[in-house]
């Protein structure tokens, strides 16, 4: 579920007068679950997409060599073997999560958002790994740096349901409304941080200036 389907009760109860602000949180809510499952079926139908693509080209590769009469590559002695490729392949398969996750902070704090995006993916391909957490934020703020914001609002989505208490709750939360914002969905940009004031009443000191900026963009009330 998405980040504002699945826990209502905090939600329910207004930080500061009215019962308006209530009703606008829970039909913010469910607009917002809708917004990220639409994001997330777009990805999917890209990636399917591409997928497809790919196969395409290669089997008009393979064919076009079938018909030029070209040896297999392993019997072509104008090619090196593919076993020479292997040891680099290797040494990129055995760097550790903590490893990947370092450098593609490193790549994220110099703007290089595609080497951080690409860290993080790695870091994501070992999912028990507790870093993987924290690359799945990485993986939000490197497509968030590249303005991919709805690829953004996805990954900001996940980092927060895999733990919504966790270190990056309300960086997710904040990010995820910056990526609606960016969007065009303010009306959700709004419900998302009127959710991270109300599940988290005094935000960090960092945020705070922050938090205030993307309501002030969102135009919320």
């Amino acid at each position: 579920g998405s980040s504002l389907g699945a826990r209502p009760a905090p939600v329910m109860v207004p930080q500061s007068g009215g019962g308006d602000l209530s009703t606008a949180l829970l039909g913010g809510g469910s607009q917002l679950e809708e917004q990220v499952r639409r994001l997330h079926g777009q990805l999917d139908e890209g990636e399917n997409a591409r997928q497809r693509e790919g196969d395409a080209l290669r089997k008009s590769i393979d064919d076009m060599n079938f018909k030029l009469g070209n040896p297999p590559a392993a019997a072509n002695p104008a090619r090196p073997p593919a076993a020479a490729a292997t040891p680099t392949a290797a040494n990129a398969v055995r760097r550790t999560p903590e490893l990947a996750l370092q450098e593609g902070n490193a790549a994220l704090a110099r703007r290089d958002y595609a080497a951080a995006e690409a860290a993080a993916k790695e870091v994501l391909s070992f999912p028990k790994s507790p870093r993987a957490y924290d690359g799945q934020f990485l993986l939000a703020q490197a497509q968030g740096g590249r303005r991919d914001f709805g690829a953004a609002a996805v990954a900001y989505d996940d980092t927060y349901n895999r733990s919504r208490t966790g270190g990056h709750a309300q960086d997710a939360l904040l990010g995820l409304a910056n990526a609606l914002v960016g969007l065009n969905e303010k009306r959700a940009g709004c419900a998302t941080l009127d959710k991270l004031r109300a599940e988290f009443a005094t935000p960090r000191a960092d945020l705070k200036d922050s938090i205030a900026n993307a309501r002030t963009k969102a135009g919320c009330r």
